[in-house]
């Protein structure tokens, strides 16, 4: 539902464009809400123009970024007065709380600042903004490369010898040193450096605009003939990791995936994901690659909800997510990601457009195949997962409570 006047009580402040904008946006309108201590707040009225952007700031820091038509995402409220008549104008609360039982704990999250953005020039698609974000978040280094001792990426991998090399992949939206960079210098990492020598090696791969499966057809046709593997994931590197498992097992005649599994992906009309794995398969077979052991933290084997459907609520969510590390508007990944995610909710595209996500739908054929019931492809190499529930993060709440009202019906 389209909400294009809204109205909030706060105080208007001075537009300082260089602060808080990407290249792609432009930073109109500032107004601190409730932040009028002198009695009765100053009642703004605000149209918003073709293409413009609301963005939502909130006292925790978690922001959230929405078009005329995804306001309701937010505040779910304003459907509600838009239908009792008038001219449609809402209101913009000066908090949020999360439904039901989940009130209790976290009370009301104080709405802190409203930024309206208007978007400069031509556009790019959304899958050119997720290339260049990539491209920033793997600096310009993609493919298999060597890990020195101070987590510097080189070219130069060495020959395969008897021995196994210790393999990491990073994990979405991410890097090799953004999942695993707080390694360096622990004993953790001086263990793995005794162990492994100059044989630890990282997979930089595009996880947005690239499918776990280009991905491993990618890799395989750059790792050494005769290696054997020792791997670490971290989050969807873990589906990266699982691919290559089905595959190099000892029996070559039920590697990879079946003819049923093959059939099915071909009814779905998954032509592409075939293809891949019959390149996969081609590499292995050659070069004698073998996994001997995967540790898989966090993977999301079975697909993720946030992957679900809307591609607006994923980057919203990882946006606030990866927050920390993206870093500031200084930072090229802020500015990049940024303009990724005012084109997704401007376009309002579903997670097929990016092979990447997609792959993470708890939907999609491909999660299903992987998961499939009776696979023939037994992986015999060890595998531990390290997952679990963890205890739940109240420093970004309003990130929870937005979250709770967009997929969950109560807490997990």
């Amino acid at each position: 539902m389209k909400i294009n006047k809204i109205t909030v009580r706060g105080e208007k402040l001075n537009v300082d464009s260089t602060t808080d904008t990407a290249s792609n946006l432009r930073l109109d309108d500032v107004y601190a809400l409730g932040s009028n201590t002198r009695g009765e707040l100053e009642k703004h009225t605000i149209t918003l123009k073709q293409g413009q952007l609301v963005e939502f700031v909130f006292e925790d820091g978690t922001s959230w970024l929405s078009s005329d038509q995804t306001i309701q995402d937010v505040f779910p409220e304003a459907v509600i007065a838009k239908r009792g008549g008038g001219d449609g104008e809402f209101e913009i609360p000066l908090s949020i709380q999360a439904p039901g039982d989940e009130r209790g704990i976290f009370g009301n999250v104080a709405l802190k600042l409203l930024k309206v953005f208007a978007k400069k020039g031509i556009q790019k698609s959304v899958r050119q903004l997720a290339t260049d974000l990539e491209k920033k978040q793997l600096e310009n280094k993609t493919g298999l490369f060597r890990l020195d001792p101070q987590f510097a990426l080189h070219g130069d991998i060495p020959v395969a010898v008897n021995q196994p090399f210790l393999l990491f992949l990073h994990g979405t939206n991410s890097s090799t040193s953004g999942s695993f960079g707080e390694l360096a210098g622990t004993e953790v990492w001086n263990y793995i450096l005794q162990t492994y020598g100059q044989r630890v090696m990282a997979f930089q791969h595009e996880t947005l605009t690239k499918s776990p499966l280009q991905n491993v057809a990618e890799l395989v046709a750059q790792l050494p003939s005769n290696i054997s593997l020792h791997m670490i994931s971290h989050s969807r590197g873990g589906l990266v990791g699982d691919i290559l498992s089905r595959f190099c097992i000892d029996d070559q005649n039920n590697a990879g995936f079946s003819e049923d599994e093959l059939n099915y992906l071909k009814k779905e009309g998954r032509d592409v994901d075939i293809k891949m794995i019959r390149t996969i398969t081609e590499h292995v077979k050659r070069k004698n690659i073998s996994v001997q052991k995967f540790i898989r933290v966090a993977c999301p084997a079975s697909g993720t909800t946030l992957a679900s459907e809307r591609l607006d609520h994923f980057f919203n969510i990882s946006f606030n997510l990866l927050g920390l590390a993206i870093g500031g508007p200084l930072n090229p990944v802020f500015g990049a990601f940024k303009n990724l995610l005012a084109a997704v909710v401007d376009s309002k595209e579903d997670v097929s457009v990016l092979p990447g996500i997609e792959a993470m739908d708890p939907a999609s054929p491909f999660i299903k195949v992987l998961n499939y019931p009776r696979p023939l492809a037994a992986v015999d190499s060890p595998l531990i997962v390290i997952a679990g529930n963890s205890k739940m993060n109240l420093s970004l709440k309003a990130l929870v409570v937005l979250a709770s009202k967009l997929f969950f019906d109560s807490r997990n």
